[in-house]
């Protein structure tokens, strides 16, 4: 999942810098819950508080949509990235 964070932290960061770092800063307080819970021991501790996974999984949805919208800018020649 690392490595899916990271390239979508960098290809949204370009666009949309502030979107991609709240949404890498809610990832990583999701990813930090479930390793406490994970490391409880307990199986069931990882998944436990669901409101981490919504953090989780919200943060990396949005860099992918945010992701995506920047990609079809660039394919339709309207983002403010081809003028630099």
């Amino acid at each position: 999942m690392q490595p899916i964070f990271l390239a979508l932290l960098l290809t949204s960061g370009i666009r949309f810098p502030i979107v991609a770092g709240v949404a890498g800063f809610s990832y990583l307080i999701g990813r930090i819950g479930y390793f406490n819970g994970y490391s409880s021991g307990d199986p069931s501790g990882r998944l436990k508080d669901k409101r981490f996974s919504l953090l989780q999984y919200g943060g990396l949805l949005t860099m992918v949509v945010s992701a995506v919208v920047m990609a079809v800018e660039l394919v339709m020649g309207k983002s403010p990235l081809l003028s630099l």
